[in-house]
Order: structure tokens, then sequence, then C-alpha cells
């Protein structure tokens, strides 16, 4: 079975993977000084300056180009303030076996400061043509994204990111996440043994809009903690979640699955591999 991801490109599921690819870097050398008048975007996105007091034509800053500067040609990396362009992410795919502490889905680890309950890698299970594997693990999309904020409980996972997030196919779930460039902001209720979390979706490519706050009610996303004794039965070395779903108050059962660990934080893999 194969698995989609990327790596400054994109995760995909069982048959591709996307992520970003870190090797991908255009880091313009000179400033670039736009051609267009730039109208609909005020101080040339804060990545330039206007050529003068009377035009609107911008003078970008090294490593930005556009009408308003708003094209990054910098390097993809965890540590830029910019969020990797999604052009950076390319498909790539591999298949379930292949799977180790090596890649191609990062391995999530105690260095990374993750608590135990979220390293590793993980499988979304009953998902059909969607979703297949996914972790906590840092990544080259930038923006805060994929670090986990031990004061806040929270982390911030790019699904088209880098190497963090696979599908099954490139179906219709892999091509809504990337018309909005879905990020799922995962909030815990305790930074070194979470138990319950909250999930909110962010479309980057709407203005960052986030059903969070009083529109948690439209879609509800949770992820609850199982705890060893309640599935040893099927994978009782496997840190398991459960991931229930409701609409406007009312529970989705059929939306119902379990998230389960197959490889450890130290990379070796579970009886759910």
């Amino acid at each position: 079975m194969n698995y989609y991801f990327s790596l400054p490109f994109i995760i995909a599921s069982a048959a591709l993977i996307t992520y970003s690819d870190a090797s991908n870097i255009r880091i313009s050398k000179q400033r670039s000084l736009s051609q267009s008048w730039c109208y609909y975007r005020p101080s040339c996105n804060a990545h330039g300056s206007y050529l003068n007091w009377w035009s609107s034509k911008c003078n970008c800053d090294d490593g930005w180009e556009g009408t308003c500067c708003e094209n990054y040609l910098g390097k993809c990396s965890a540590d830029t303030s910019v969020l990797c362009p999604q052009e950076r992410l390319e498909v790539k795919s591999f298949s379930c076996e292949d799977v180790s502490a090596a890649g191609p889905i990062t391995l999530g680890t105690a260095d990374h400061g993750l608590p135990e309950n979220l390293q590793g890698v993980f499988w979304l299970q009953d998902q059909e043509d969607s979703s297949a594997l996914m972790s906590f693990a840092p990544s080259n999309d930038g923006q805060g994204l994929s670090v986990w904020n031990n004061d806040e409980s929270n982390i911030r996972v790019r699904v088209e990111g880098d190497k963090v997030w696979s599908f099954h196919t490139q179906g219709k779930a892999w091509e809504l996440v990337e018309r909005i460039d879905l990020v799922y902001d995962f909030r815990f209720n305790n930074a070194t043994n979470p138990t319950k979390c909250d999930i909110f979706p962010q479309a980057m490519n709407w203005n960052g809009f986030s059903l969070d706050g009083a529109k948690e009610f439209i879609l509800d996303f949770n992820m609850n903690f199982i705890p060893p004794e309640d599935h040893e039965d099927r994978f009782p070395d496997a840190v398991t979640w459960e991931r229930p779903s409701s609409i406007f108050g009312q529970n989705i059962e059929s939306s119902y699955y379990e998230i389960v660990q197959v490889l450890k934080g130290n990379g070796n893999t579970t009886s759910a591999f």
C-alpha cells in the first residue's frame, strides 16, 4: 500500500505523502522592483517599500518578489516566520511497510519537547481514501507550525505540510486540504501528560479563518486519550486516542475513529504496525 506526503512538499496517506523539500532554495540576492502597481495590499506586505511617495510600485526586500512583494523566495525552514509557499510542496509516495524512524513521516521524539503521549508516528484508522499517517514532529513549514508550545499545551500542524501528514489517495479530501491549505490547531489539557484535546481547523488560504471560539459549535473535533487497559486486547503497547466529532452539538457516530501509534518515540514499532 502506498501513501502520499510532502517535504516543502506535503504528506498524504496510504498511497502518497506530500512533504516540503528544504533543498528547494531560491533566495533573491538583490532587491526586486515591481513592474506593476500595488493597490490592494498596504505597505508592500511589510516586505518592501514604495518606490516614492507618489508611486504605488514596490521595491521588495531581499528574498521577496511580486507586485506587492507577496512571493517568498527564501528557504523553507522551521525557524522562519514565513509560511512555506504551497508551490514548494511536492507530492511523493511510499509503501506503508517502508515507514520507519528514518521516515518518510518525521518521527516525533522527546527531543522535540513532545509529551510521551504525542511521540512517534500515528495511524488514523478507518479513513478510507483520506488521512493515513501523521506525526507531531517538527517540519519545515515555518510560521510556528509543528512546534510544541509547552506554555500553551498546543501545536499547529499543516495537513499539507512537510512530512507530517499523509493520505491514502489524492481524492476529494486531498483536494479540499490543498485548496484551503488546512491547518489543525491541537489544544491539549496538559503540557506533560495530555489526555484531552480540542482541535480547531484553520484555512490558511482563507485569511487564516478558524472554527474556534463561538464557531466551535458548528464543527467540534475532539481527541481523547484511551487508557492502555481499555485497548490491551488490540494494541497493548500503542498510545491510542479516540477522535469523536459533532456538528451543531450533535455527535456524528459515523465520523468516529481512533488514532493509534505505529512507531514509538524511540523509533521502535508497536503492535499496531
